[in-house]
């Protein structure tokens, strides 16, 4: 028996598993609500693979309805795609008139990946605000009024923290001082916008971008004074256990 052969044993076993073997975890999702495999495939694997023909790669089997029984006519091999476009958990999203499940959705610029898409409307967000996030609400402090997007570029500020601690109950412009204090007190005029080679960018996407820390970079400038380019892309030196320095 050949690889092929074998990863179709494992599909055919598996879907009479999932159907009949009450000690399954996903059991209650198949056997559980009635999802049966027609005798002709129970009996045979090799019937099963003259029904469903040659398996795809990167395809595995799926139920046309989702309600239906493993049998000829409802079964046919499928992208993963069209599997969670088919599943009975999906839930339809409406933006601005259109509505697509989280799968389609997660294809348009700017769109969350669909767990994430989920996770948000399992927490109370709009259907907008869960595909493309809080980008669209402003908040306003000291007098300007922007995106959380646009101030996490202007402070320097995390966007997910500050909307984490706004979740839990803070006002924003608590969240922005309790950040701050996270962050020390350094004036954020002097280390947050930074500008390297004609490039600007907030001390949070260079510290991504060279893997040196935030905090590290806002060091090496107010305490050391630095210049940005050397604060930024300066290696960290590695520690090592002075108990075997000398070993």
């Amino acid at each position: 028996m050949n690889e092929k052969q074998v990863e179709l044993v494992m599909v055919w076993a598996g879907m009479i598993i999932r159907c009949y073997d009450p000690r399954k975890h996903n059991f209650g999702n198949y056997g559980g609500r009635g999802i049966t495999v027609c005798q002709r495939w129970r009996d045979s694997f090799y019937a099963f693979c003259e029904d469903m023909g040659v398996r795809p790669k990167g395809y595995s089997i799926d139920r046309i309805d989702n309600d239906g029984n493993y049998e000829p006519g409802n079964c046919r091999w499928a992208t993963d795609a069209t599997q969670c476009r088919n599943r009975r958990s999906n839930v339809m999203i409406t933006i601005d008139g259109v509505t697509k499940n989280a799968i389609d959705w997660e294809q348009e610029p700017g769109a969350a990946g669909r767990s994430v898409i989920s996770r948000r409307i399992k927490q109370g967000f709009n259907h907008k605000e869960a595909v493309f996030g809080k980008r669209y609400e402003t908040y306003t402090h000291d007098g300007m009024t922007m995106t959380l997007s646009a101030w996490e570029r202007h402070l320097g500020l995390c966007t997910y923290t500050l909307f984490k601690r706004m979740q839990r109950g803070m006002s924003f412009k608590e969240a922005i001082a309790a950040s701050k204090i996270a962050q020390g007190s350094v004036p954020r005029k002097d280390n947050v916008n930074l500008t390297i080679d004609g490039e600007t960018k907030s001390r949070a996407a260079w510290s991504r971008e060279s893997g040196v820390g935030a905090g590290t970079i806002r060091d090496r400038m107010v305490k050391l004074g630095w210049d940005a380019k050397e604060a930024v892309f300066t290696p960290v030196r590695p520690k090592f256990d002075t108990k075997h320095r000398n070993s």
